[in-house]
Order: C-alpha cells, then structure tokens, then sequence
C-alpha cells in the first residue's frame, strides 16, 4: 500500500520524521495524564505485553516497562484516584484488568479479574458521588464496571449483543452514559443511583 506510514510510537520534531521512542511490536493504545510533578506523560500497550509510561516534553521512558499482563495489552486508559495518585488501567487478551501508580510504576492491587474472554476496551470516569470507575468491556459480551477506590467490580456485567470494538463514557450529575462501539452503537443509560 503505497503512502501507508507506520510506526510502532513515535515523537518526531516537524521536519526530522526521527522515531526517538518504541515498543519492541507494535503498540495496541495510548492515553495520557499529568504527574503530580507537572510531567505530561503518555501511556502505552502493546502486543509486547507490557505497559510503557513515556514523558512527553522529552520523549523518554519513564522507568522499566510495567510488566504483569500475559498476553498482548489491548486497551489503556487514565485516572487520578482521590488521593492525587495517576494511575493507568489496562486490559488485555489475558482476560485481566490491572490497575498500575504512574508515581510508583507499581502495580496497584491484584489483577481484577471477571471477563472470560480478552478485554478490548477501557475508559475511566468520576461517577456524580465522586466514584472513580473504570469501564471494561471484553470479547465475552460484557461491559464491567469497577470501583477504583475498592478494586473491585461495582454491580453485574452488563451484556451486550455485538462483539465490542471501543467505548467511552460520561459521567453528568443525573446520569452515566456508556456508550459501546462494534457492528453498531449503543447508548446505555444508568439514572446516577443505578451505579
């Protein structure tokens, strides 16, 4: 395919195209947050299984490559807990979700476990009562919802009938829209106690 640019990550200056950082095979997600030290910082996955904290301003890795996954690490997204503390949470096609302290580069916990099948997508929100959740939503047809601050899963799973591609949700002061993406989309709307 001709025109077709890849790259497993990269931070070029306008005009050099120099690949300064990557994963050892190819990277699968990306989020971002800011230290308690002012540091933008990036997160990845890859198919390498292993979680990658890069510091944007320089380009560098922030440490060892956070390892515990199995399999490839298909999904990252970011969080600050209550306690001012940035964390990444992960899922991967080992069916676990880890919850990592971007301070630390520690896992946080034990692996959240529940899925059967490789977990594809994850976003984070602040649920209207000052909840942090992660939601997760997996090759076994469900979307699960976990309580940051508990490590643990807040209510049922959730099924759903199409193989799930990506999600997003948002928190508003009377409800929390969930919002799923695979053959189509879905709208899930919990009323703010539901959660």
């Amino acid at each position: 395919m001709g025109g077709l640019w890849l790259t497993r990550w990269a931070r070029c200056r306008i005009g050099s195209g120099e690949i300064l950082a990557r994963h050892p095979q190819s990277v699968t997600a990306v989020a971002t947050v800011v230290l308690p030290d002012g540091r933008p910082v990036a997160v990845t996955s890859g198919a390498d299984t292993t979680v990658r904290i890069w510091d944007l301003t320089s380009a560098a890795p922030v440490g060892e490559p956070l390892t515990g996954h199995t399999d490839v690490v298909r999904a990252v997204a970011t969080a600050v807990l209550p306690d001012g503390r940035p964390v990444a949470v992960t899922g991967g096609a080992d069916t676990t979700v880890r919850i990592w302290d971007l301070t630390s580069a520690a896992p946080v916990g034990e692996p959240l476990t529940g899925h059967t099948g490789a977990v594809r997508a994850v976003a984070t929100a602040v649920l209207p009562d000052g909840r942090p959740v992660a939601i997760t939503g997996s090759d076994d047809d469900t979307v699960r919802i976990w309580d940051l601050e508990q490590m643990a899963m807040d209510g049922q799973p959730i099924r759903i009938p199409d193989r799930l591609m990506a999600l997003a949700v948002q928190a508003m002061s009377t409800s929390v829209y969930i919002t799923l993406v695979g053959p189509g989309m879905i709208v899930i709307d919990f009323p703010r106690n539901a959660i």
